[in-house]
């Protein structure tokens, strides 16, 4: 399982084929990864410490060219939305975007001034769904493999976005 978490968190990719003498004989997923490590429970360190610290956050009115150049200028593929006390409404991901308009990359001047979906709360995944600082990383993990979490917030005790932790940052811990 290391191995392959290793692999996977440097390869950046969320999946890795299992091939037996030629033969695709199985997947394993970032989920299967996380939940064998949860269940193994072995490694004591909290989210505080795996966390991706001062993420940059969108607001629900943001224009998704704005959100869309952030995360392309960052290289980042989730965004917290926050709302206007600060309090997490929703995720913007990578793959929200994907969904609203196909390639971000290829989403011409055109396209834009055409859409109809302009800002964030149009393609966001709405969620308040947040983990405290000191939730321990099997915790995490186990969290991550029964709601299907590609990221989450962190937040500290009122609620303020501390960080995020992605399914990448977990699988970084769990392969060393």
């Amino acid at each position: 399982v290391d191995t392959i978490a290793t692999r996977m968190a440097t390869a950046k990719i969320g999946a890795m084929p299992i091939v037996e003498r030629g033969k695709l004989v199985g997947i394993v997923t970032a989920t299967d990864v996380l939940a064998a490590e949860a269940a193994q429970a072995k490694r004591p360190q909290v989210a505080a410490e795996i966390m991706t610290a001062y993420p940059i956050i969108v607001h629900p009115e943001t224009e998704v060219v704005q959100a869309v150049r952030q995360m392309a200028a960052h290289r980042i593929r989730h965004l917290p939305v926050v709302g206007p006390n600060n309090e997490i409404v929703g995720m913007l991901s990578e793959q929200d975007i994907r969904t609203a308009v196909g390639d971000p990359d290829a989403f011409s001047d055109t396209q834009r001034h055409s859409w109809v979906h302009p800002h964030v709360k149009d393609v966001m995944t709405p969620s308040s769904l947040t983990i405290p600082h000191e939730m321990p990383i099997a915790e995490i993990a186990r969290r991550f493999a029964a709601d299907r979490l590609e990221a989450i917030a962190v937040v500290d005790p009122f609620g303020a976005v501390l960080g995020i932790v992605s399914y990448v940052d977990l699988l970084r811990v769990l392969a060393n």
